[in-house]
């Protein structure tokens, strides 16, 4: 079991990350408990408007409503898909840690399933 902190009545109290079931499979929580706490970025400003000043705007105020909704969206289909030993080329770009890896496109097409850019993974 790994451990993180969460709020719970205004205090700080332990919360179960992570579930380590075996050697190869573990399964995280915390993603599945929350999803868009974890997944998504939150705005300050409404997005519903009955103008918007420019694209760029509607953009600005939109996406992380949309983020929100993948997320939530995401854990609701109860699709999971395990992928162990893949090897993960890290990078910082404009303040964030991204990482990209291969898929093999047979064992992708036998797993049916698809990563576009953009989608949000659980690494661990």
């Amino acid at each position: 079991v790994q451990l993180t902190t969460d709020m719970y009545r205004g205090r700080l109290t332990p919360t179960i990350q992570l579930l380590k079931l075996t050697p190869a499979v573990d399964i995280c929580l915390e993603h599945r408990s929350n999803p868009v706490k974890v997944f998504s970025t939150h705005t300050g400003e409404m997005a519903s408007r009955e103008r918007y000043e420019s694209l760029e705007q509607y953009i600005q105020l939109w996406r992380p409503v949309l983020e929100m909704e993948a997320a939530y969206s995401s854990n609701t289909a109860d699709k999971v898909v395990t992928i162990l030993g893949v090897k993960i080329q890290w990078k910082r770009k404009r303040g964030q840690t991204q990482g990209t890896f291969i898929v093999p496109g047979q064992f992708a097409r036998s797993c049916c399933f698809l990563i576009r850019a953009g989608d949000q993974l659980c690494v661990r």
